[in-house]
């Protein structure tokens, strides 16, 4: 029985035979939030080339590539999954609050629906991969609009507090009627509103900056803004932490203790070297 490795090379060879785009697979992997996507996308691309080497070595996957109703599905898989990574990709900023991620979250729970329309209508216009190479017929038109559904419930499941949460005074809190908060409120807020300075200052910083910023003037309504955007963690921090720890540990490091080293390369805390310098004494010579 051939190694992985030598059908890997194998498969290489055979695309390169064939001048592919592309000369191997692509491995899922958990930690890389966009893997699925691409790993969906290779196999799409090199279906054919695909088609011809697992008739040599399994005939029994090979007629997958052989069936367009299974093409198909991966056609649409291709395009579901490009728009999920477009939308992660979004939402990955340190920069990022939690307005601008219900601003996408229900920007993307409203195009599901509208897809879900244009599908049962055999619109294919925003799946182009599907569009490419297949009618909808009406078992496949039926599968999509299904996920489509099944997808916007997940979405509404999974992000309750986005899809409903009211972020009027976080947001804009210039646009916002004074009945629309608590009573003990109200009086700082219509004061933030009469406040040119404030207005001034929201019109020159980031929303979470504007806040802060007035937090001392206006500090019952500001405490309520914060506590909004804040809390939000973004899956973007995760990502960097884990770019930083592979370009911290390699093969050559691979003993290399990093709690500490990623601590500081994480951190947003300017080290001030000169400080730390001052307080090691220089080796003396006996």
């Amino acid at each position: 029985m051939k190694s992985s490795a030598t059908y890997t090379r194998l498969f290489r060879k055979l695309c390169e035979d064939m001048e592919s785009d592309h000369k191997n697979l692509l491995y899922f992997t958990k930690v890389r939030w966009l893997s699925k996507g691409n790993v969906l996308s290779r196999v799409f691309e090199l279906r054919d080339e695909l088609e011809i080497f697992l008739n040599d070595v399994k005939p029994e996957l090979a007629v997958h590539f052989t069936n367009s109703k299974f093409i198909a599905c991966l056609a649409y898989l291709v395009d579901i999954f490009d728009s999920l990574n477009t939308l992660n990709l979004k939402m990955q900023d340190k920069e990022k609050n939690i307005i601008q991620f219900v601003d996408l979250i229900n920007a993307f729970v409203e195009k599901l629906l509208n897809w879900r329309r244009k599908v049962q209508k055999g619109n294919l216009a925003m799946f182009s991969n599907l569009a490419d190479i297949s009618d909808l017929d009406e078992a496949l038109k039926t599968d999509v609009a299904q996920h489509l559904e099944n997808l916007e419930s997940e979405f509404k499941s999974y992000f309750p507090e986005a899809i409903g949460d009211d972020l009027s005074l976080a947001r804009n809190p210039f646009r916002l009627s004074p009945e629309k908060v608590e009573d003990e409120l109200q009086d700082q807020l219509i004061d933030l509103k009469n406040d040119s300075s404030c207005r001034d200052l929201f019109e020159s910083f980031p929303v979470t900056e504007f806040w802060l910023r007035v937090a001392l003037s206006y500090p019952q309504i500001s405490t309520i803004a914060l506590k909004k955007l804040l809390p939000f963690n973004s899956t973007w921090l995760c990502e960097f932490a884990f770019s930083t720890l592979v370009n911290m540990k390699s093969k050559q490091r691979n003993c290399l203790e990093v709690e500490q080293d990623i601590r500081c390369a994480l951190s947003s805390t300017e080290p001030r070297i000169p400080n730390l310098v001052a307080k090691f004494q220089e080796h003396v010579s006996h």
